[in-house]
């Protein structure tokens, strides 16, 4: 009796796995930028409008990423912080392109760059996704 439990109790842990870990690296938006990404998705009711549990905003590839909550971190803290993406990149002006060629995986907004000391530098990051 005990064994099949155990098993049964096995194989659903065996169901469920972590979400990936994303490792790229991030730029920066110019000061001021994100918060006009902000206010227009919030009018949009695309993300919530108390924003007080975020530690930073995030740019990401896909537009379906958007509202979407992230653990993120630079490789070389130990910190995580949460971030929620607040916008993606562009098609038409090239964003998209620029990112996927360059290796970034996402654009951090400005005051999280001055937070962690990497204003006009790319920073390496890793991501982890709150929700799948």
């Amino acid at each position: 009796m005990f064994i099949p439990i155990l098993l049964l109790v096995l194989a659903q842990f065996s169901l469920f796995s972590p979400p990936p870990t994303l490792t790229g690296i991030a730029s920066q938006y110019d000061p001021g930028v994100m918060s006009h990404a902000i206010s227009y998705r919030q009018r949009h009711h695309q993300i919530p409008h108390d924003l007080s549990s975020y530690s930073g905003f995030m740019a990401v590839l896909e537009s379906d990423n958007i509202g979407r909550e992230y653990w993120v971190r630079p490789i070389n803290s130990s910190t995580w912080e949460k971030f929620l993406a607040v916008d993606c990149a562009g098609i038409a002006d090239g964003g998209y392109s620029w990112m996927v060629n360059s290796g970034i995986i996402a654009e951090i907004d400005y005051d999280s760059a001055v937070r962690w000391g990497v204003v006009g530098i790319g920073v390496e990051i890793e991501m982890i996704p709150l929700t799948q």
